[in-house]
């Protein structure tokens, strides 16, 4: 539970100067924060933790993540992005905004994630007392370099005591999963969906939420799709024959692949072959890279 002090809304203290290498130009509390709705960037770096209450983040290149209370969200400049509670009764927050050369150094040495980072951090009371301790209330409205160089620097050991305590990003683990999930789709023969849910340690319903979240479309059209690149990709080398490439890639017979792919592309195989400008094998324009293997022992499946 949080101490009383921190739900009100308040600016702790705010930068009147900057220092040769940054500056923490603002802190703050928000009792009841109701987030952004529409996507903006900033031009500085941002340091949200959520106190109470949940909600999500998102960003152009990243579906949404589900945040809660103990979520401490960094936030680099330049990220198109948006956040907020899920429902009405808004969050509490505490957050720090800052800049300059010595952060930009932590993004390009990979320190800080260029994409944002969201760590959990507990106890709350805890992180909020060091949050708001990167400068103290007597140095409001500071206006000395040598100051601002002394916030800079709490701020530093503050990040880095965050990302000590705190190392697994929440947004790569979701990125982790995502490609393990793709692959296990894309695998053949394919095992059928219940089955990589069991590999992802999770129930079958759980798995296609979390995977159309994170990618926007359900894993059968994954499937699906990732299936017809691949015979697209074989019909175009020209060396494999139709009974051949369903073989390859687990159907039945030359008729079932020839039936799925029309479904999928609104071309038979050998229409989409004939519309392909003539590759010349063993030319420099022959791509080797999409060539695949044939096995006469590969079982047979029916696309899922």
């Amino acid at each position: 539970m949080c101490s009383q002090k921190i739900f009100r809304d308040e600016v702790v203290y705010r930068s009147l100067v900057d220092c040769p290498i940054g500056n923490v130009s603002t802190c703050g509390h928000l009792a009841t924060s109701y987030g952004l709705s529409a996507f903006r960037t900033l031009p500085h770096f941002a340091l949200v933790y959520i106190l109470a209450g949940e909600g999500f983040y998102q960003s152009r290149d990243h579906p949404e993540q589900k945040l809660r209370s103990g979520n401490a969200l960094i936030l680099p400049p330049g990220i198109s992005h948006r956040y907020g509670p899920t429902g009405e009764e808004g969050w509490s927050e505490v957050y720090l905004l800052f800049n300059g050369s010595v952060f930009q150094q932590w993004l390009r040495t990979g320190i800080l994630n260029p994409k944002a980072s969201i760590l959990q951090a507990q106890p709350i009371d805890e992180w909020a007392r060091r949050i708001t301790s990167v400068l103290p209330p007597s140095e409001n409205l500071y206006t000395s370099s040598r100051t601002s160089l002394k916030a800079v620097c709490r701020l530093q050991n503050l990040l880095a005591q965050l990302l000590d305590e705190a190392p697994e990003n929440l947004l790569d683990v979701d990125a982790e999963w995502l490609a393990q999930a793709r692959a296990l789709l894309e695998e053949i023969p394919f095992r059928g969906q219940a089955t990589v849910s069991r590999q992802l340690r999770t129930t079958t319903d759980c798995f296609r939420k979390r995977f159309h979240k994170l990618l926007g479309i359900s894993p059968r059209e994954y499937r699906h799709s990732y299936l017809v690149d691949r015979a697209s990709a074989l019909l175009q080398n020209g060396k494999l024959r139709d009974h051949e490439i369903a073989n390859t890639l687990g159907f039945y017979d030359a008729a079932h692949f020839s039936k799925f792919f029309k479904s999928r592309s609104g071309q038979t195989p050998s229409s989409f072959r004939q519309s392909q400008p003539e590759i010349r094998h063993g030319s420099k324009a022959f791509d080797e890279s999409t060539q695949i293997t044939y096995f006469n022992d590969k079982p047979k499946e029916k696309p899922q």
